[in-house]
């Protein structure tokens, strides 16, 4: 199993476009095939900073899922909102 943790800050006075453009990725991820959970948390001490926890069946899942439409869209929406590039970390937990 692959585990993903991309933490994301965005820009000040940006919270409600973001959680705006995070709506359509989080529900067409979770349908994909290989998909074991994706889900979005704020950080409880910046409110800026949110956590997207991915649990996938393999390697080959999350390659196919960021090459998906919805996956591709999220990250041209969200370029300008983001206050730095994405920290993204990927575990195996096999």
């Amino acid at each position: 199993m692959i585990f993903v943790l991309a933490n994301i800050s965005i820009k000040d006075g940006k919270k409600e476009e973001f959680l705006k453009t995070t709506e359509n990725i989080l529900k067409n991820t979770r349908l994909e095939d290989g998909c074991i959970s994706y889900k979005l948390y704020l950080d409880c001490e910046e409110d800026n900073t949110y956590v997207m926890v991915e649990q996938w069946r393999s390697d080959e899942d999350l390659d196919k899922h960021m090459e998906t439409s919805h996956f591709t869209k999220f990250v041209e929406d969200t370029t300008d909102l983001l206050a730095k590039d994405m920290e993204i970390n990927k575990f195996d937990v096999n």
